[in-house]
């Protein structure tokens, strides 16, 4: 049940800030909309403005945390680097591809 909680909570999370984004924009263009103060107007602007940009990225959080999980995910995976065919270029190829392997997974959130 935990593991079903952990699961779903990311995808909660983003659909109530979505909702509060989507909220922030409608009261942002009744501000903008209104007559009154030219300056609350402009600061109204502002907020669409950036809500524009930021309403996108929270859809597409959403969208993605909605994929359904690969089994293989949770699972360790061996990488084995080999020069194979190819003689002494390949085997260049392997010396210096392999220092960059931990970087790679580190800049991936992976552990070795």
């Amino acid at each position: 049940m935990s593991k079903e909680y952990s699961e779903l909570s990311p995808i909660v999370e983003g659909i109530q800030a979505l909702r509060h984004a989507q909220g922030d924009f409608a009261a942002a263009a009744e501000m903008a909309g209104a007559d009154g103060d030219p300056e609350l107007k402009g600061l109204a602007e502002e907020e669409m403005q950036g809500l524009r940009v930021r309403l996108p990225e929270l859809e597409l959080n959403i969208k993605l945390a909605l994929l359904p999980r690969d089994e293989d995910d949770e699972r360790n995976a061996i990488l084995e680097v080999r020069a194979g065919t190819g003689g002494e270029e390949a085997a260049l190829f392997r010396r210096r591809a392999v220092p960059h392997v931990p970087a790679l997974c580190g800049a991936e959130g992976l552990a070795l």
